[in-house]
């Protein structure tokens, strides 16, 4: 649950582990908030932000998150209909993950997820999202001046005026892109959209229009030709959420980190470096460190697991404790040198099982995401890169683009009530977690991370 426990604040050698948005978020949390701490950073690939971090969609969606959690009576009714053989692709909710295989991990992630479906845990949940959402709001408004302050960086917030200053060896300019427009394209689709809005409208996110699909493509000219097929007896429509924007989170990592660097309190970051298991003293309560791949000791006083869906592992063969985090398998890939493109970040919510969503950056580079399978996987199949191309020209026939980045498969770490573990492990004195975000690791890193 959220907020279960602070963390000390006197000083202590502090061990991060997973270099993510947030775990270097939390690293740089415990380096300016506790004077003369020691934070380790330790991240089993070459450099941070390289696994769900690195092809994720790029949204800061607090809008979505105020539309309640995913488990709820109504999502339960929506799983049954999804199961009639008879249903077609765009009867399925985008929401909807698709399930490859049950296996015991994913059992045990399901039976969490229905405790939640109750009509009174989905109050409880909706209550904790949205105070977590508007803390998320606020920390990650004061990290970006922060940001500003400590790295000599611009910030404005405009429309590809994001600018900040070297970032080692990923690009300088990092651009915001406001906006996220969600498109529906028949009648209960678009009205399950709406009530969202209103939702999110009533939780103060003012900016928030709704428009019929002759509207939408007015404002919007690249959507001239989006679903042609539309049934006439179909209301399609869109959902603009200008509050919510995007922008590349791997760039944003890297910068937190060269702020961490650039910082006065001691901080190193191990790159190349597994952890293997989380270290106890002899009486089962406290760690004393962390071991890496190599047999290496790192001690510790404090341990804060952030390592996505690895969390849930490493903490249950160290511990013996079980998280229920699930990995919901997405895709991506970069289209570049990219014309007549959008101008804007959307999700297709007509989509179905594709979930399709896409997110316009600078230098005419255009990312396409999609899928949500539960599964630990994340191999790189060819189907993959074929479907999201193939949608991607029935979605926006005029855009061209004239090569794209090898495709990119990541998990996305799902707590089942879709609010994130963050806090101390019951039972031990110095063991945090902060995982779980789902797909909203973007919005809730900053906000979690505090």
């Amino acid at each position: 649950t959220w907020g279960k426990s602070r963390m000390p604040t006197e000083e202590r050698k502090f061990v991060v582990v997973g270099g993510g948005l947030v775990g270097v978020c939390s690293a740089y949390y415990i380096s300016r908030k506790i004077p003369n701490s020691s934070v380790v950073l330790i991240e089993r690939q070459s450099d941070v932000a390289l696994e769900t971090s690195f092809g994720n969609a790029g949204l800061f969606c607090p809008t979505s998150l105020f539309s309640g959690p995913r488990a709820s009576p109504k999502f339960v009714k929506a799983v049954f209909r999804s199961l009639n053989p008879f249903a077609t692709h765009s009867d399925v909710p985008s929401e909807m993950p698709t399930v490859p295989s049950l296996t015991t991990p994913l059992l045990y992630w399901g039976a969490h997820f229905l405790r939640n479906c109750t009509t009174e845990r989905c109050e409880h949940n909706t209550i904790v999202q949205s105070t977590l959402v508007k803390h998320c709001i606020t920390a990650t408004e004061n990290l970006l001046d922060e940001l500003q302050t400590t790295t000599g960086s611009g910030w404005w917030r405009s429309k590809f005026d994001w600018l900040f200053g070297e970032t080692g060896n990923v690009d300088a300019t990092i651009e915001r892109n406001d906006g996220l427009l969600h498109l529906y394209h028949n009648t209960a689709q678009f009205q399950a959209g709406v009530d969202k809005a209103q939702l999110s409208i009533a939780e103060g996110m003012s900016n928030v229009k709704v428009m019929d699909c002759q509207s939408c493509q007015a404002t919007f000219p690249w959507l001239k030709n989006w679903k042609p097929n539309i049934p006439n007896e179909s209301k399609s429509g869109c959902i603009l959420a200008d509050d919510d924007w995007s922008a590349d989170a791997r760039k944003f990592t890297s910068l937190v980190l060269k702020s961490l660097l650039m910082g006065k309190n001691r901080f190193n970051v191990n790159l190349n470096t597994h952890v293997t298991e989380i270290v106890l003293d002899d009486t089962k309560r406290r760690a004393v460190g962390v071991r890496t791949q190599h047999g290496d000791m790192i001690e510790a006083d404090v341990v804060v697991v952030c390592a996505g869906v690895h969390t849930a592992e490493l903490v249950k063969q160290s511990l013996e404790i079980k998280l229920p985090i699930h990995g919901m398998k997405g895709c991506s890939l970069d289209l570049l040198e990219c014309s007549n493109g959008p101008t804007v970040a959307f999700a297709d919510h007509s989509s179905g099982k594709l979930n399709f969503q896409v997110t316009p950056y600078s230098g005419g580079r255009v990312r396409v995401v999609g899928f949500a399978e539960f599964s630990n996987d994340v191999s790189c199949h060819p189907k993959y890169e074929e479907q999201l191309i193939e949608y991607t020209r029935v979605a926006l026939p005029n855009m061209t683009w004239t090569r794209h980045s090898p495709l990119w498969c990541g998990l996305r770490p799902m707590s089942p009530d879709n609010v994130p573990l963050i806090g101390q492990l019951e039972g031990l004195e110095n063991v945090y977690v902060n995982c779980g975000h789902g797909t909203y690791g973007w919005t809730a890193s900053a906000g979690t991370a505090q």
